[in-house]
């Protein structure tokens, strides 16, 4: 009894200068936010110790490796970082940022994200950056609640937003699908649908703001072989 009793102790003075040693991560560390959680989580889930954070999206590159020199400022990695935060992030991009040539799908799995195509990561005033891709595939996969995706333009995307099983209470607006950033040009919706709700499980979403309000309002665009919007199922 008396082994085991000291057994527990020892544990447990382990477990608290565990936590002590990485709060002192959490607190002075340069990059605490990614480097500290990925940590911590090995634990405990100490995603709600994080506070909401602001990246600002710095290069056009979208590599999907977290090794690769241009992985650093990218819109993934805001989004991967975005991921292990419950708290409401947003994510704006700098003034050197119009086109993303997107590698593969972005998931959105933790919630309550806002990504704004906007500069300064307030307000909305239309679409200020262009998603585009070469291949077929999806642009964002929501699978979590909460997010905003606003004042974006989505190019040659085979499906450039989608809301799956988990994904509901979004919000889309200010966009443009299958049209470039000030809605001129033609024949840029790869044929396929612009936002495909997915779920019956991704329901309660908001598909456009203030129709009195012109940057509020999603721009349609060419998507001749299936519809803008669609919807699967009961959703």
């Amino acid at each position: 009894m008396n082994r085991f009793c000291n057994i527990n102790k020892i544990g447990r003075i382990f477990l608290i200068f565990s936590f002590l040693a990485f709060q002192f991560d959490f607190i002075f560390c340069g990059s605490y936010k990614r480097f500290s959680s990925q940590k911590l989580n090995h634990f405990f889930s100490f995603s709600s110790f994080l506070e909401a954070t602001v990246f600002q999206v710095t290069n056009t590159f979208d590599p999907i490796t977290t090794t690769d020199p241009n992985y650093s400022g990218s819109l993934r990695e805001a989004v991967d970082t975005s991921n292990i935060n419950s708290q409401a992030d947003t994510i704006f991009f700098a003034t050197s940022v119009t086109t993303i040539f997107l590698s593969s799908t972005i998931t959105l799995s933790e919630g309550n994200l806002l990504i704004t195509g906007t500069k300064d990561s307030t307000g909305i005033n239309g679409p200020g950056v262009e998603l585009t891709a070469t291949t077929g595939f999806t642009g964002f996969s929501i699978t979590s609640t909460g997010n905003t995706i606003q004042s974006l333009a989505f190019e040659n995307i085979l499906r450039p937003i989608v809301l799956n099983s988990g994904g509901g209470y979004t919000t889309i607006l200010g966009c443009h699908f299958g049209t470039n950033l000030d809605g001129t040009a033609t024949n840029l919706g790869n044929g396929t649908y612009g936002i495909w709700v997915n779920s019956s499980l991704a329901g309660d979403n908001v598909i456009g703001g203030d129709i009195q309000v012109t940057a509020e309002r999603n721009v349609i665009g060419d998507y001749t072989s299936a519809a803008g919007i669609s919807f699967a199922g009961s959703s």
